[in-house]
């Protein structure tokens, strides 16, 4: 029962699908990150079924991409994003720990926010539309939102915080049990073996990336911050899925799938 509820905690938290209320408390979050990669599953579903029907219906590559960069915003609700703007912001001051803190709690977007968020877009715009639709192809890009959430699970989890005040901290004590690090794994060995399966080249590159983004991540969060925190952990996400797509269609291009 405690699994189930931290299914419907998971998709409440990271998600904009509907879900039954539940009382937000410590045994209900006990495998909500754990729970977190089946978010990702919904997402991949989703592009995979949105390419299928622009394949049928002959659409152009530029609304075939629209679909595929708004669609994992769209689902998620926008939470990851919404750390990827606030990181923006608070690197973007060059300021001190405390001070970058401080920004990250700031509710309000920064001209940093703003531009990095356009740029953003524009980039996954720009390397989605140079995706071909295959069935390799489609598979490993509805991989990647799994996978990147179970890096963005790991490391949550396993990673020193740069507080001890915040949401972050309050659910991954909760959920930092090995059961729930090795579910987590266990989820990356099931991405791992179905990126080789679609396409050895393509899925070794998009398996190499989340493990080099994972330690640029951490290095990056323990320079600059001091540790990570919700909204980067929500900002890794979103940059780890843009490198990895990136990497799925200069490989493909590469090895000409």
């Amino acid at each position: 029962m405690n699994a189930w509820r931290s299914i419907i905690m998971a998709f409440s938290m990271f998600s904009s699908i509907p879900m039954p209320a539940i009382e937000w408390k410590p045994q209900n979050q006990r495998y909500m990150m754990a729970a977190f990669p089946l978010v990702g599953i919904v997402i991949g579903a989703c592009l995979a079924l949105w390419c299928w029907a622009c394949f049928k219906l002959g659409v152009g590559s530029v609304f075939t991409a629209a679909g595929i960069t708004v669609l994992p915003i769209l689902l998620s609700g926008g939470i990851h994003m919404d750390g990827f703007c606030d990181v923006a912001d608070a690197q973007g001051s060059n300021a001190t720990f405390e001070r970058k803190r401080e920004i990250l709690s700031d509710s309000r977007s920064g001209a940093f926010a703003v531009f990095s968020v356009g740029i953003y877009l524009i980039s996954y715009l720009g390397v989605a539309t140079e995706l071909p639709l295959g069935m390799r192809s489609v598979a490993l890009l509805a991989l990647i939102p799994v996978y990147s959430r179970v890096m963005s699970g790991i490391a949550t989890l396993v990673l020193p915080k740069s507080t001890d005040d915040g949401m972050l901290s309050s659910f991954s004590f909760s959920a930092k049990t090995r059961i729930t690090v090795a579910i987590l794994l266990g989820w990356a060995f099931v991405c791992v073996a179905a990126a080789l399966a679609a396409s050895a080249p393509c899925g070794f590159a998009v398996v190499a990336t989340g493990l080099i983004g994972f330690a640029a991540f951490w290095r990056f969060a323990r320079e600059q911050f001091g540790g990570i925190s919700g909204d980067l952990a929500g900002a890794f996400l979103q940059v780890l899925e843009l490198a990895m797509l990136l990497d799925l269609v200069l490989t493909l291009k590469l090895v000409g799938l």
